[in-house]
């Protein structure tokens, strides 16, 4: 399959309203979905020198090596530099994947629907405790 086509099946999910477990559900139903055969994983980003990490991290690994991972920038700082969108782990040499296959289940649709909705927080000077 080609990048572009990839790229299309996840880009719906992008801008979604989750993290990187949410949008490895959502990512992985579509390619479910569509046939494409991937593993999600469930562990870590790492810096090569070990200085920054993310807790805890979800992403997908396609047969050919590619990575799917639209959300390490939320941890790992949004520049050029930290891996995001579809591509070979060897594009960004300073940051390890460190992690085991986790089974996931295909999403209903109308979960899949609920992981996309917005969720409306009031604003803190709205939020009246204990009344």
């Amino acid at each position: 399959m080609l990048d572009t086509e990839l790229h299309q099946l996840v880009a719906p999910f992008i801008d979604a309203p989750v993290e990187c477990d949410g949008f490895t559900r959502l990512a992985h139903t579509a390619l479910a979905k569509a046939g494409i055969s991937h593993t999600c994983m469930l562990g870590r980003v790492v810096s090569a020198d070990g200085q920054r990490r993310t807790p805890i991290h979800y992403w997908i690994e396609l047969e050919d090596g590619q990575v799917i991972d639209y959300r390490a920038r939320t941890w790992l700082g949004d520049c050029e530099r930290v891996p995001h969108g579809i591509f070979k782990p060897a594009s960004f040499k300073s940051w390890v994947y460190q992690g085991e296959p986790i089974d996931l289940p295909v999403l209903h649709p109308v979960m899949a629907n609920i992981l996309m909705q917005a969720i409306p927080w009031p604003a803190r000077s709205e939020v009246q405790i204990g009344q």
